[in-house]
């Protein structure tokens, strides 16, 4: 399943990358906007996500929204009050939600080292989001299951469509500025 995953998330997965790489994080509005971009997301995500399962990446979105609470806090701007919204409706599997989640941590990383470069600017000030803990036992142990897992199927269907879902809300929430996500209903 995770070959599926990759490959028929693939242009949704590059189209998020863009949009996000696209800010430019060097700037301080620009990077709270970022941030903002990135807790709507997590909000909506969290919103979605399957009650009866999957407390390991419900625990990590959390985790991840306080950071980002804090980086804005540290920036002067508020944090907004609505999730980003989107015509995806229902609860998410969760590891659709595991591969997204988990998955842009690696993304993560890679900003981080653009952002450690930076000189002790506002924005090289806020350290909470962008330094969150990366988690690859947790990454390796579901890439390995979900490269053991056939690729058909009722489960395997709903993963690859609520991880399309999950892209779809990052997409949505990082074309958005931050007076349309203090207004979203």
């Amino acid at each position: 399943m995770r070959d599926r995953l990759r490959r028929e998330t693939r242009t949704a997965h590059a189209d998020v990358d863009a949009r996000f790489g696209a800010y430019d994080i060097v700037q301080p509005g620009r990077y709270g906007d970022f941030l903002t971009a990135h807790l709507g997301a997590l909000t909506l995500l969290d919103a979605r996500a399957d009650r009866r399962a999957g407390e390991d990446v419900r625990r990590d979105i959390a985790a991840m929204r306080g950071r980002i609470r804090q980086d804005l806090r540290c920036l002067g701007r508020p944090a907004p009050p609505a999730a980003v919204p989107s015509p995806s409706t229902g609860p998410l599997h969760p590891d659709a939600l595991r591969y997204a989640v988990w998955g842009s941590q690696i993304g993560m990383s890679f900003l981080h080292r653009q952002w450690a470069a930076l000189p002790r600017t506002p924005v090289r000030l806020t350290s909470r989001f962008l330094t969150t803990p990366f988690v690859p036992p947790f990454w390796k142990a579901l890439c390995h299951r979900l490269a053991a897992t056939p690729a058909t199927g009722d489960t395997p269907d709903r993963v690859v469509a609520d991880a399309g879902r999950i892209f779809d809300i990052y997409a949505h929430a990082a074309r958005r500025s931050p007076s349309d996500l203090s207004h979203a209903g």
